[in-house]
């Protein structure tokens, strides 16, 4: 097929981190890695600058010997032998403060959201059989074949889904340099029941909320008590890793052509995707017993090109497997989503590639037992797979599991535009009651017609005869 094909593996360095974290917030040296007696090392903090979402800088340099009890997320770290710099690179680790450890939830069910930029949820099925199967088949997941994007890009269908609210309206306005805090995001929620939270995107450049006039300033301060944005705006900034040419060699990548012996998805010895996944392990156990909310948004490699998406699906099986044998799904929700389909890639100017990129994977694993409480909400479940559902319908389930509320309830006429997914979707439910405008809604059919036909030829010149 001339839209699919499969690139290379993913290679990344091969050099080995010459220092590495725990997971007590100790750096250690990596004495595998070198038998030199005469290295020492420094690190320094990675600070985002105050009230800046844009700029970070580093902290003074503190040299240690084999080891050292690191009290922030990020550092950056350089070895050196006999003066001579051998080594340089940035790591990461969640560091919970002292303080923290005195959390008392109020609520049981934890939210993590774990998103893939525009992948459709057929796109899904092709290029992550494995994540896909093993979602459904072994963590009972519910793949909602109707859900329907909102608007173009991300912002439009990630706002709604985390705010409940039309992004670039009076509900959510958005102008240049529109700064976020005080929007009404749900992880305020968490923070205001007890709970941990975390955002990540890793590509700082096109971040849903640092898009200039077409997503904002971003936020003053950082959003959630894990925030990652600045490690990566350090990758950038401080390795020179966002190059004018890094589009360049992305699209290279896409077509097998290598200009160079490690891939242009790697930040030293891991994929860009993996390094998100790792640092989303680490929330996890860091907050184990605790409520916690996770958003993460993996841009890089998918946003582009839909054959890179298959390259993350033995790592996604991984998370997958992590998250049942840790015991995370046991009291947590797990939302395994997109955005949009395809946008920029060549598939969408087909039929199918149109219906794709309006309708995006989501999918949700509910905790085993509750099922087995709430009969009536796997009922619902299973019969709102095949229902229109949009990111307001998502919004609302994340609010009824944040109160705790599975009861069945009867949706109301007239239906309201955002419908928990707990709730039975009425099966005569239209776009317009759904909040999905008409552009979007995929109730509609195509047919193909002459353009010899005297309709189609009346229209194209009233049209032509009235463009200004």
């Amino acid at each position: 097929m001339k839209f699919f094909w499969k690139p290379d593996p993913i290679v990344c360095s091969k050099d080995s981190d010459l220092v590495y974290f725990d997971f007590n917030s100790t750096l250690h040296l990596n004495k595998s890695r070198t038998r030199s007696s005469s290295i020492s090392c420094q690190y320094q903090e990675v600070v985002r600058k105050t009230n800046d979402d844009f700029n970070v800088e580093l902290g003074p340099e503190v040299w240690f010997n084999s080891s050292v009890v690191i009290r922030t997320d990020f550092v950056n770290v350089k070895c050196f032998i006999g003066g001579k710099m051998v080594y340089s690179r940035l790591h990461y680790q969640v560091y919970r403060p002292p303080e923290s450890k005195r959390r008392n939830p109020k609520k049981k069910y934890s939210v993590l959201i774990f998103g893939m930029d525009s992948v459709s949820r057929l796109a899904a099925i092709r290029e992550l059989p494995k994540t896909m199967s093993y979602l459904e088949k072994n963590l009972g997941a519910y793949v909602f074949k109707g859900y329907t994007k909102l608007g173009d890009n991300t912002l439009p269908n990630l706002a709604p889904l985390i705010t409940g609210h039309y992004a670039f309206s009076k509900e959510f306005p958005v102008v240049e340099h529109t700064k976020f805090d005080n929007h009404p995001f749900i992880w305020h929620n968490v923070s205001r029941l007890g709970g941990a939270t975390m955002f990540l995107e890793d590509w700082p450049r096109i971040s849903t909320f640092n898009l200039g006039t077409s997503g904002g300033g971003g936020f003053l301060k950082p959003p959630t008590n894990h925030y990652m944005r600045p490690f990566y705006l350090a990758i950038n900034h401080m390795q020179m890793f966002e190059s004018p040419v890094s589009d360049v060699l992305q699209f290279l990548e896409d077509k097998n052509v290598k200009l160079s012996s490690t891939s242009y998805l790697c930040y030293g010895e891991k994929s860009l995707h993996v390094i998100a996944i790792d640092y989303f392990k680490r929330f996890l156990l860091a907050y184990k017993d605790d409520l916690k909310f996770t958003l993460v948004w993996n841009n890089k490699l998918s946003h582009n090109y839909v054959n890179f998406i298959k390259l993350a699906d033995d790592d996604l099986l991984d998370l997958m497997t992590f998250l049942k044998t840790e015991g995370f799904l046991d009291n947590s929700f797990l939302l395994f989503l997109s955005d949009h389909g395809s946008r920029v890639d060549k598939i969408r100017n087909t039929p199918i590639g149109r219906l794709e990129e309006r309708l995006p994977l989501i999918s949700l694993v509910v905790p085993q037992q509750l099922k087995g409480a709430y009969p009536n909400l796997h009922e619902n479940l299973k019969t709102n797979i095949n229902r229109l559902t949009s990111p307001f319908d998502a919004y609302e389930t994340i609010v009824d599991i944040l109160n705790e509320n599975f009861k069945s309830q009867e949706v109301a006429v007239p239906y309201p535009r955002g419908i928990s997914l707990f709730r039975p979707i009425p099966n005569d439910r239209s776009c317009a009651d759904a909040g999905i405008d008409e552009h979007n809604c995929v109730c509609y059919s195509s047919d193909s017609v002459d353009v010899k036909s005297p309709v189609v030829v009346k229209l194209a010149e009233y049209v032509t005869a009235n463009i200004i």
